[in-house]
């Protein structure tokens, strides 16, 4: 059996890893990996010697406790570490850090792609999950003109305070071309004047709902956009999926806005 240059011990302690949500364990696996021999990389091997190998936090034979003096049920602990670890690499292949190695033989041999490897080799521990979660919870495919913009791609390498500037500006250009304005035009008086009542944009809506379509572009911008274009917005990944899918939404009734006055985005 090949044995890993440090214990599982000095890796993270098997309360954190109960802890834990799936995606934080399965960036400590990938940087735990980088630290290991290739034996490592089969799941099982991985998972077996890490929970009750020689080095493992409970090598076989001892007893799991918890608390002073109430034992668990048998096992209990173990098999639950064992259950996150698993769960931990199969998200790792879902989101493509990890993928069959077929030089080896069986399924559960793998290697890690190259975007694995930029986050398993990060010096920047927080800046890696930030990136990791961005790409889990951004899971959905932009607006050709975001995706255009490069909005995914940043947003998923952690910038999400750049993402967001671009998605805007991006929304901003599609409406300033669409109304035929110059770039004297832009930001909140933007909107108010291309999706007002006599707007080029207000004009080909339905009168019941231009008004309340001039309010959305306008508090997108006054509320959303500006911040963004002023600074650090302190915003979490979850708050900053969602103002990413507040541009994708409103440009995507930008579309329908250009069908009606015969022309596309």
């Amino acid at each position: 059996m090949i044995l890993p240059p440090e214990d599982a011990k000095s890796w993270m302690t098997p309360a954190d890893c109960d802890a834990m949500q799936i995606p934080t364990v399965a960036v400590e696996i990938l940087r735990r990996l980088a630290t290991l021999g290739e034996m490592w990389r089969n799941v099982h091997n991985f998972v077996q010697w890490t929970v009750e190998g020689p080095t493992g936090w409970y090598p076989k034979g001892t007893t799991i406790t918890s608390g002073a003096y109430v034992p668990e049920p048998p096992n209990a602990l173990r098999d639950r570490l064992k259950t996150k670890l698993r769960e931990a690499w199969a998200w790792l292949e879902k989101e493509g850090y990890a993928v069959d190695d077929h030089s080896q033989h069986g399924g559960n041999w793998k290697m890690i792609t190259d975007a694995g490897s930029r986050i398993a080799t990060s010096v920047d521990p927080q800046e890696t999950l930030a990136r990791v979660q961005a790409a889990t919870q951004l899971n959905v495919e932009l607006h050709h003109l975001l995706h255009a913009a490069g909005v995914d791609t940043t947003f998923r390498a952690g910038d999400t305070d750049s993402a967001i500037r671009d998605a805007f500006a991006a929304l901003e250009h599609a409406v300033r071309t669409l109304a035929g304005y110059s770039k004297s035009d832009f930001g909140v008086n933007l909107m108010s004047k291309a999706f007002g009542k006599n707007g080029p944009l207000g004009s080909v809506i339905d009168p019941q709902e231009q008004v309340g379509m001039q309010r959305m572009f306008e508090g997108a911008y006054g509320l959303l956009r500006n911040p963004a274009g002023h600074g650090p917005t302190g915003l979490g990944v979850t708050e900053a999926v969602e103002t990413v899918l507040e541009a994708d939404l409103l440009m995507r009734r930008l579309d329908r806005v250009a069908v009606a006055m015969g022309k596309t985005l």
